[in-house]
């Protein structure tokens, strides 16, 4: 159900039998569609309301990340103006204030 969700998949079947009917291989009791309809809202709540709209990650979740973001880091000194091709970087944690990240490079 999760990757499900995660996928796109947002129409879901489930067949129900009660605990004291014959039960059937392809339904589902009345706790596991419980456990079901718990991993159906965990899913929602990880990737956003729907397919349609982009999930917007709480400012503490985002702070977190960016502590992530690499940094780009010249291999040697290099004299102003120099233009500078691929070998003379590198990328590498932590993206210092002010320094361009790997978000901004243009290859």
């Amino acid at each position: 159900m999760l990757m499900a969700y995660a996928k796109g998949a947002r129409t879901f079947e489930r067949h129900i039998d009660y605990e004291n009917m014959p039960i059937t291989t392809y339904s589902s009791l009345p706790h596991q569609i419980d456990t079901w309809f718990k991993a159906y809202h965990k899913a929602r709540e990880m990737c956003g309301a729907s397919g349609t709209q982009k999930r917007i990650p709480p400012e503490k979740e985002i702070r977190h990340l960016d502590t992530f973001v690499r940094g780009v880091y010249a291999r040697q000194d290099l004299p102003a103006g120099h233009v500078i091709p691929d070998k003379d970087v590198y990328l590498a944690v932590p993206l210092q204030k002010g320094q361009i990240s790997c978000r901004e490079l243009m290859w």
